[in-house]
């Protein structure tokens, strides 16, 4: 086996393995962080799998709301604030995180930290 399939599978056994132990609830959909080399992804799933609402900082940029030239963290920061507002217009107060194969840092941090600023507890 290569050392590229290898890891393929590494990360794709690691994000199984977060994916199932981060349940949805009733009162607690997922968000779910996709991450790309240049944009990020947020999604809020509910219980029954389907989207209740999403954001990124791609469609935020084509929307005119964001500037293309800040740094991909700052979108990120930007994205999770622009989700928080669309959470509080529907009353979802508590969000469960889904990172994926991701750790918990730069990006991703900086999203969910910009929700928690702006009133959702994740």
């Amino acid at each position: 086996m290569s050392k590229i399939n290898h890891h393929l599978s590494n990360k794709k056994r690691r994000s199984l393995r977060v994916h199932h132990r981060v349940q949805a609830t009733k009162d607690q959909p997922k968000l779910v962080i996709t991450r790309s080399n240049k944009s990020i992804y947020l999604q809020v799933i509910n219980y029954q799998g389907q989207i209740i609402t999403s954001d990124s900082d791609h469609a935020l940029i084509k929307a005119g709301k964001i500037k293309n030239k800040l740094t991909k963290t700052q979108k990120a920061q930007q994205a999770g604030e622009s989700l928080a507002g669309k959470l509080k217009k529907q009353k979802i107060k508590k969000l469960a995180i889904d990172r994926g194969a991701n750790k918990f840092h730069g990006r991703i941090k900086a999203a969910v930290e910009a929700l928690r600023e702006n009133g959702v507890e994740a």
